[in-house]
């Protein structure tokens, strides 16, 4: 158990000084204090890092949950529907994360610019398709004309 905060078995820590007579001799009683450099933030590899070990510990999780729960099949032809509902347990108890929530997003937002990308190289392709027939249409109608 963690110690005691009341009776005779409590710990006892010394108070710190007062301000005026402690002389800023903890880093934190210091006025405007500042080191050059600023709060530590992580880069984005980092985050990305850090962010795919927290999915890893929540898939891991999210298999034991369901490895719990899920009752045995009872014969063999029913290993597909097993495994599917093994599948559907593990994403059910996964949707909640938000490692797995950002990570979804982000794929959600790559697929969907590759689709605008895809996308407005067919209209350019459509588009530079028109203007050649159109300029071959005006070729073959200033042919007939001479």
């Amino acid at each position: 158990p963690p110690p005691s905060l009341l009776g005779r078995r409590r710990l006892r820590l010394k108070p710190r000084l007062p301000l005026d007579i402690s002389n800023h001799r903890y880093r934190d009683e210091r006025p405007n204090y500042y080191d050059g450099e600023g709060p530590w933030s992580p880069s984005q590899k980092e985050l990305l890092s850090f962010e795919d070990k927290v999915k890893t510990y929540d898939f891991y999780a999210g298999c034991n949950k369901a490895l719990t729960r899920l009752p045995q099949a009872e014969f063999a032809r029913d290993h597909e529907l097993h495994m599917e509902q093994f599948g559907e347990m593990v994403k059910n108890e996964t949707k909640h994360s938000r490692a797995w929530k950002n990570y979804n997003h982000r794929e959600y937002l790559k697929r969907k610019m590759e689709e605008e990308r895809l996308k407005q190289e067919a209209d350019a392709a459509d588009a530079a398709r028109i203007v050649a027939e159109e300029r071959a249409h005006l070729e073959a109608q200033l042919a007939e004309e001479e």
